[in-house]
C-alpha cells in the first residue's frame, strides 16, 4: 500500500458506487448493471369531481395487467391524465367484470346521476416503472408510435 493512502481511498469509492441504487429508464429502480427494473407494489390512480364532492383513490395495476399495448400507449400519450383514456381506467375499476372497486364506483354513479364532470389520473412514474417491470417491450411498441 502506498503511504499518501491513495488506493485505500479508491477502494471505498468502488465499495460505495457498488451498493448505489440507479435509475433505470422511465424511473424503474435498478440494482446492479444488468438487473431488472424493480416493479412498484401499487400504481396510484384517483378519479374526482370536478366540485370535488366525491373522489376515490385506487390502484391502477389490475388494469394495466389485463390492458392491451395500445390502450396503454394510448393513455401514456394523454398524460396519464384528463383524456377518455384515463376514465376508461376509471370505468373498468368501477366494472364487477373489471376490478369491481366500491369507492370508484360510487363516484362513478354520482357522476352519472348528476352529470358531474369529473377526471381521472393515473400516477404515471409509478405506472411506467410497473409497466418496465412486469411488461417489458412495452415502451418500445410506444416509440414506434403504432396507436
Amino acid at each position: 500500500m502506498a503511504t499518501d493512502g491513495r488506493p485505500l481511498v479508491l477502494g471505498a469509492l468502488l465499495v460505495i458506487a457498488a451498493g448505489v441504487r440507479m435509475r433505470g429508464s422511465r424511473g424503474a429502480v435498478r440494482r446492479g448493471r444488468d438487473a431488472r427494473p424493480v416493479a412498484p407494489a401499487r400504481v396510484d390512480a384517483h378519479i374526482k369531481t370536478d366540485d370535488g364532492a366525491y373522489e376515490a383513490t385506487f390502484d391502477a395495476i389490475p388494469w394495466l395487467r389485463q390492458a392491451e399495448l395500445d390502450e396503454i400507449v394510448t393513455l401514456e400519450g394523454a398524460g396519464f391524465r384528463g383524456d377518455y383514456a384515463a376514465d376508461d381506467v376509471a370505468w373498468w375499476a368501477a366494472d364487477p367484470q373489471g376490478g369491481n372497486d366500491p369507492d370508484v364506483a360510487h363516484v362513478l354513479h354520482r357522476v352519472q346521476k348528476g352529470s358531474l364532470p369529473f377526471e381521472v389520473w393515473v400516477d404515471g412514474e409509478q405506472a411506467t416503472a410497473w409497466l418496465d417491470a412486469e411488461r417489458p417491450g412495452w415502451s418500445e411498441w410506444s416509440d414506434e408510435g403504432e396507436v
